[in-house]
């Protein structure tokens, strides 16, 4: 989604579901490639449901990184769709 500089901290994450996936076991996380499930993970949302999902992870990159979401639309999915927000440092 877009690369984190260095020393940023990464305040809030917002994910709101408009369409709900409908695949079977859809997921969603955000993270890095160390990490998928760093800043939000797969248990704090739940892609098959239309709602709003609001984490604080209050976490810092110590190195420029690459902020990356992570999507499963789930077996036979043929909708879903959403919004990300993403709060850091300036």
């Amino acid at each position: 989604m877009f690369t984190c500089t260095a020393n940023k901290q990464i305040y809030s994450v917002d994910i709101t579901i408009k369409t709900p996936f409908n695949g079977t076991s859809p997921s969603l996380s955000i993270g890095d490639a160390a990490d998928h499930n760093r800043i939000m993970s797969t248990t704090e949302n739940n892609p098959a449901e239309a709602a709003n999902y609001l984490v604080v992870p209050d976490y810092i990159y110590t190195a420029d990184t690459p902020v990356l979401l992570y999507i499963v639309q789930g077996a036979g999915a043929t909708a879903g769709t959403g919004i990300v927000t993403i709060e850091i440092q300036e």
